[in-house]
């Protein structure tokens, strides 16, 4: 991850630098229940920083990649595995930066 981290223009990799990544085998019971599928590889767990934050948003921005999901798009292959985790973040990152999907195609990141 610093090695994609580190790739960034500064002031894209100061936004990069205040937002953990955790990392879960699967999405939760939570995220299902509102309609995620199972397999998803990673979600922007927050509002994004265009959007304005009000009183009742109480948790941190945080960028969720699902490893086993991640793992079974590679097939298990190490260098497939590296290049979706990157993509999937380099996703998720735009979503922070309140990118929608159309904004992410055209940059390659859908």
């Amino acid at each position: 991850m610093s090695d994609v981290r580190g790739a960034l223009p500064d002031d894209l990799r100061a936004a990069a630098d205040e937002v953990p990544v955790i990392i879960e085998e699967r999405p939760g019971r939570v995220l299902r229940d509102a309609g995620l599928p199972d397999d998803l590889l990673g979600i922007f767990d927050a509002p994004a920083y265009a959007d304005t934050l009000t009183d009742t948003d109480l948790r941190p921005p945080a960028i969720r990649l699902f490893i086993r999901n991640l793992r079974d798009e590679a097939d298990d292959d190490p260098d497939i595995f590296r290049e979706e985790v990157r993509v999937t973040y380099l996703h998720e990152l735009g979503h922070l930066l309140g990118l929608d999907e159309d904004d992410l195609d055209a940059r390659g990141l859908a």
